[in-house]
């Protein structure tokens, strides 16, 4: 079993009426983690409990949130409303004397923010002070070697790279929101669905109908077109569903994949960048190689699925020399960079130190192979599919190699969350999970986040924190 180490990240007051007592929630799994569209609601409702305590976290929380993501000044103006020592307990009160420091150097408030900075030098560090410098340092992207160095961290003039930090993983259930659908689709009895383009993808059809039977829903695919009494029309080669009302887009982003990919390669590497491309990403890998044209940052480029692809390595390890600094970024599916990145490795002449970053479709177990561990540690993931240490997605693993005697894909799982997404709407109280990492349903479409992981050892992956 794999040990996954994860981190999670208005000048107006914020009232909304609230009809009966907010529900307790875990203060410190939302000050670390990045707040989607259903969290910042969320926080927006705790803000008007009747628990002051409650209610000042949540406006820090959130004020930590709008500074995170360049709104400084509406952020800037909810800490300092939120930040009462007497109301926090001591994680919440040490975290939030941070935000404000950091939000009062950002407003360009120098009073302000040295007199959080004379605070901060003066907390005694205990457990729980450390992990409140931890979070921050790792938001920060900045390191702290021990933990002598923790507040020298935290309040440092300048980031200094890379959190190596192990943060903890905070549990607590995520209660998926659906969107809100027409009194009339409650009330089928039966989903029919219009298939189109159901031969570009057979595997997306066979995971469809595996979860129909595992499942036993009453969802019929119709691949004629013949039917016209139809609940959703689904595309098969853009993974879009359409009701009678709604759009929804269900495929994996690849090409956002991708872009955080060469971003994390170019942020951690050298200036000289090999981009490693599927066809359905050769537009992408035009755009961002256009995007740098202008830059000092030479690009190189090549498809992954292209067989004289070692040649086309060679040629840019000649063509660079022996000194210089490759990185490389490359994305496709696990099994396709199974196959590429040991080559990678060894078209460098500093394979120890090579930078590589890799964008998947969904991260699981293969890179953690015996044979492949070695050419993969020291490498940054990015997906928006986790696949290690999830309770849920080891048991559909167990039952579907039970039935076919082999691991699912991405494609199985996403094939199961379409169904399960179809007969939620029918059934609201229908409780299968999704696997495909969805978080929430947000205007017509699923969200997940991207993040990005680096493997440590064969044992270990660690959270990078955007």
């Amino acid at each position: 079993m794999l040990v996954v180490v994860v981190a999670a990240g208005c000048t107006e007051q914020i009232r909304i009426q609230q009809e009966g007592p907010v529900r307790l929630f875990n203060r410190e799994y939302y000050a670390v983690k990045n707040l989607t569209r259903s969290d910042v609601r969320k926080m927006k409702e705790l803000m008007a409990s009747s628990d002051i305590s409650a209610a000042k976290t949540a406006g820090l929380i959130l004020g930590r949130h709008y500074v995170r993501n360049g709104e400084v000044a509406n952020g800037y103006a909810l800490i300092k409303e939120n930040l009462d020592d007497s109301y926090l307990d001591r994680f919440t009160r040490i975290s939030g004397h941070l935000w404000m420091f950091d939000a009062a150097k950002k407003s360009d408030d120098a009073e302000t923010a040295e007199a959080e900075r004379a605070y901060l030098k003066g907390v005694e560090i205990d457990s729980v002070a450390e992990k409140a410098f931890r979070h921050y340092c790792a938001q920060e992207g900045r390191v702290a070697l021990d933990s002598s160095s923790i507040k020298d961290c935290a309040i440092a003039e300048e980031p200094v790279g890379e959190s190596e930090v192990d943060v903890e993983i905070f549990e607590e259930p995520k209660l998926i929101q659906e969107e809100p659908y027409d009194d009339s689709s409650m009330l089928m009895e039966k989903i029919v669905v219009k298939v189109t383009s159901a031969e570009s993808d057979p595997q997306l059809m066979e995971a469809m109908l595996y979860t129909i039977s595992k499942l036993g829903l009453d969802v019929e695919l119709d691949f004629t077109g013949e039917r016209t009494d139809y609940d959703f029309t689904l595309d098969a080669e853009t993974k879009i569903i359409t009701s009678k009302t709604n759009i929804y887009e269900f495929g994996i982003e690849m090409d956002k994949v991708f872009e955080e990919t060469v971003s994390l390669a170019m942020l951690n590497g050298g200036l000289t960048l090999v981009l490693g491309y599927t066809p359905k990403l050769y537009e992408k890998a035009l755009e961002i190689e256009d995007k740098y044209k202008d830059t000092d940052i030479k690009i190189y480029k090549f498809d992954i699925t292209d067989p004289d692809f070692q040649n086309q390595l060679k040629t840019i390890k000649e063509q660079e020399g022996e000194n210089a600094t490759i990185s490389f970024a490359v994305a496709g599916t696990e099994k396709q960079l199974v196959d590429i990145v040991p080559f990678l490795r060894f078209y460098s002449d500093k394979p120890d130190k090579t930078i590589l970053a890799c964008g998947v479709e969904g991260f699981g177990k293969l890179f953690f192979n015996q044979e492949y561990i070695e050419y993969f540690r020291g490498a940054y993931v990015v997906t928006e599919v986790l696949l290690l240490g999830n309770k849920i997605i080891e048991e559909f693993n167990e039952g579907y190699f039970s039935d076919y005697t082999k691991l699912p894909t991405v494609k199985d799982m996403l094939g199961h969350d379409l169904i399960v997404f179809m007969e939620k709407i029918k059934n609201p109280s229908f409780l299968e999970d999704y696997l495909t990492g969805i978080e929430s349903l947000e205007e017509g479409r699923p969200v997940r986040n991207i993040d990005a992981y680096k493997i440590v050892n064969s044992k270990k992956i660690r959270k990078l924190i955007n």
